[in-house]
């Protein structure tokens, strides 16, 4: 998700600077609050029924049973589309989406509330989940996990994701252009057997698994230089004019039949040599892991829990990253040089990755997408993060 300061994810829970984890005290009154309007109404019913028969008290169950859906309706709502259901209002705490910051809309809404509903209505199952929610650096419960979401105090959401763009634009600048890589040129050492097809300049790559190493169509060399003439050009014929006038200039000049008037000028001296300009500086690209390392970007670097190479990769840097709660896969990114400069690709991870730019725009990477980065972009991959950084050689 966006950040409303600048700097790193914060260690441990890998939210942004700024955000921070809605404490489980307030939740639990925020659900108390949720939950008063249908307690009330089946306490209602179940003091009135007794007294009704027949088609009364069929009537009056009836109605009292579609008031509580219309309030669930109410509050799937307000979490759904606005982060915060009416209990979570008056708290001032925020269900979004953890890697964008946005509400999870409906589908993660009714899956974490039926999903809280069946581990939470059996005796273990609950006492599961709250160790689980105490335990969690970032207070989720298996129901939050699944959804991936999370519970934040109230801050300002960032807007909507442009349906043209394939990551999340959190900014409130003006609309960045997405990344989008013109052509991917590899390594020396990718196989050329391995060729996806080719792409034009901004449209994404296949949604599938990054599963082969990238390369280029293969097409018809272009020539360097000037392009070649299909044929010689022909040279023009003309008439010569008769001698000119006397003291006047001949039409041609070069023409056997005329005769210059005067001998021709020396050549301008040219003038003095400037100083050439200065050699650009060359750079080192750098990524700047959470736990405090340094890795040099020099070719092809795989990260995760037990980074493996595939066919062609293997000159691959491989950098193993301890994860206690199993956020990062075993080959999880992937990133590169070329020469259009450092990108990332995620590896067809389980919980994804996520770049984000110094400017707060956030871009989700979606499997095997080619991602270029610029310098202080910070890219997440599950609850770990890394800093991309220069320095000069």
């Amino acid at each position: 998700m966006s950040s409303p300061l600048p700097g790193s994810p914060q260690q441990g829970t890998g939210l942004p600077p700024g955000v921070e984890v809605g404490p489980l005290g307030p939740r639990f009154v925020a659900y108390l609050i949720d939950a008063a309007v249908p307690a009330v109404l089946s306490v209602v019913l179940s003091l009135v029924q007794p007294n009704l028969s027949g088609v009364a008290a069929t009537v009056i169950t009836l109605v009292f049973v579609l008031a509580i859906l219309a309030w669930v309706l109410v509050v799937w709502r307000g979490i759904a589309t606005r982060a915060a259901s009416p209990g979570m209002r008056v708290m001032k705490l925020q269900l979004v989406g953890f890697y964008d910051g946005r509400p999870v809309g409906w589908g993660r809404t009714i899956i974490r509330a039926l999903l809280f509903g069946v581990v939470g209505g059996t005796f273990i199952g609950l006492i599961i989940l709250l160790i689980l929610l105490v335990l969690h650096p970032r207070k989720q419960g298996w129901h939050d996990l699944v959804a991936k979401a999370v519970v934040i105090k109230q801050r300002g959401l960032p807007p909507a994701q442009s349906a043209s763009q394939p990551g999340i634009a959190a900014q409130s600048a003006p609309q960045q252009q997405p990344y989008a890589p013109a052509q991917y040129q590899p390594a020396q050492h990718e196989p050329a057997q391995h060729e996806p097809a080719q792409h034009d300049a901004g449209q994404q790559y296949a949604q599938e698994p990054y599963a082969q190493p990238y390369a280029p169509q293969p097409g018809p060399p272009q020539p360097y230089g000037e392009p070649q003439q299909p044929y010689a050009q022909p040279t023009p014929s003309y008439v010569e004019p008769a001698p000119a006038a006397y003291g006047a200039q001949p039409r041609y000049p070069h023409s056997p039949h005329s005769q210059p008037s005067a001998p021709p000028a020396a050549p301008p001296t040219p003038p003095p040599a400037q100083d050439s300009a200065p050699a650009p500086t060359p750079t080192q690209w750098l990524a700047e892991l959470d736990d405090g390392r340094e890795i040099s970007i020099d070719g092809l670097v795989l990260l995760g829990r037990n980074p493996q190479p595939q066919p062609g990769e293997e000159d691959a840097q491989l950098i193993k990253l301890a994860d206690e709660t199993r956020t990062v896969s075993k080959s999880h990114l992937a990133i590169g040089l070329d020469a259009a400069g450092l990108f990332v690709v995620d590896r067809g991870s389980t919980n994804g990755s996520t770049v984000t730019t110094p400017e707060g725009v956030s871009t989700r990477c979606q499997p095997g997408e080619i991602i270029y980065v610029e310098e202080e972009s910070i890219v997440s991959i599950g609850d770990h993060w890394l800093r991309i950084r220069t320095t000069s050689v």
